[in-house]
């Protein structure tokens, strides 16, 4: 039960990736798809096997009852178009309704009840849920259909968990928790699992699963807009927090925010990315060397040296509570490095 039930909602998640185009069409294509098929083929190996005959019997009523199910979906979108077409503030409730319908029904016929799916009603809905996700994105503008798109999906995913047993998602839970820990799991089965996480009231929890995956794929864009989401669920926006190469560098001292840039303690940093420190006490200069590169950066002055030449930088290295603190952003790039700011969440990203 727990792999049909992780199945649905990472189907849900991937559905609309082929509509959206860009990056979400590459996650289709990518490792999102290869995950749903394998899942399906999981669930559907399990079906008890019989003779042909009563598996061709069983597919004749099986489309009997598919055909009869179209007809009425039918009958149910025209009464539900000529009621838009009567009142206009009828349209955002029949788009959300048709949404729920489409759900209900994927849910509804993934069991024929002994848990096992059947491949041709799946198909039918799954058809069905894409063309009403493919209506959403054309009658929204186009600045705004990928957004559309995902809060559709978002709620898709609301509701299967709401229809959801706690057992139920407990299991999914431990398995999808399980394919972080080995690094198995796609952004989609993150995006999963960290959308449970919220719905418990478990943020926390949400946090360390995604910092585990990152770990694991540290130049995944999707992971940090679910950690930064994670943090604002906290209500953690305004501390600073640094991720290397999809890693938390642990700082005695934390990092701060002064004339617009970013200060950390350089020993953690220049440790996280591979490189060398030193201090001479003399000069008070803290020097940083890496693959032939050299930095010197004297406290309290703009004025450093790169290889010996001279440049000046916005912000100085200076002394906080005993810790030489460095501007994050040049040692970074200098080294070869790409940084991000989010500033809905105050991250560091360093790539």
């Amino acid at each position: 039960m727990k792999k049909v039930v992780a199945w649905i909602m990472t189907m849900l998640l991937a559905l609309a990736a082929p509509l959206l185009g860009g990056t979400a069409a590459a996650k289709a294509n990518g490792s999102g798809s290869s995950n749903t098929t394998g899942s399906a083929s999981n669930v559907s190996g399990s079906a008890d096997t019989g003779s042909q005959e009563d598996i061709d019997d069983d597919e004749d009523e099986e489309d009997e009852e598919e055909d009869k199910d179209d007809e009425d979906d039918e009958d149910e979108d025209e009464d539900e178009e000529e009621d838009e077409d009567e009142d206009g503030e009828g349209k955002g409730k029949g788009k959300k309704r048709g949404l729920e319908r489409a759900i209900e029904s994927l849910t509804k016929n993934l069991e024929d009840g002994k848990g096992t799916p059947s491949d041709a009603a799946l198909k039918a809905v799954i058809e069905k849920l894409q063309a009403k996700l493919q209506t959403k994105l054309q009658e929204s503008d186009s600045s705004e259909g990928e957004e559309d798109a995902e809060e559709a999906l978002e709620e898709a995913l609301e509701d299967v968990l709401d229809e959801l047993e706690e057992e139920e998602i407990e299991d999914v839970e431990e398995e999808l928790e399980a394919d972080v820990e080995d690094g198995t799991a796609t952004e989609e089965d993150v995006e999963v699992l960290v959308t449970i996480k919220i719905k418990g009231k478990k943020a926390e929890e949400a946090q360390a699963d995604l910092e585990k995956a990152l770990s694991k794929k540290p130049d995944s864009d999707k992971l940090y807009e679910l950690l930064s989401k994670v943090f604002k669920e906290q209500g953690d926006t305004q501390e600073v927090k640094v991720y290397v190469n999809g890693k938390k560098p642990v700082m005695d001292v934390k990092p701060v925010i002064k004339e617009g840039r970013t200060l950390v303690p350089v020993r953690a940093i220049t440790e996280a990315l591979g490189a060398n420190v030193e201090y001479d006490e003399a000069t008070q200069t803290v020097i940083i060397e890496k693959d032939g590169k050299k930095i010197e950066l004297p406290l309290g002055s703009t004025t450093i040296k790169v290889n010996g030449e001279e440049k000046t930088i916005d912000k100085a290295a200076e002394l906080t509570n005993g810790r030489t603190l460095v501007p994050v952003r040049f040692i970074s790039e200098y080294l070869g490095h790409k940084v991000e700011f989010d500033e809905t969440a105050s991250i560091v990203i360093v790539k």
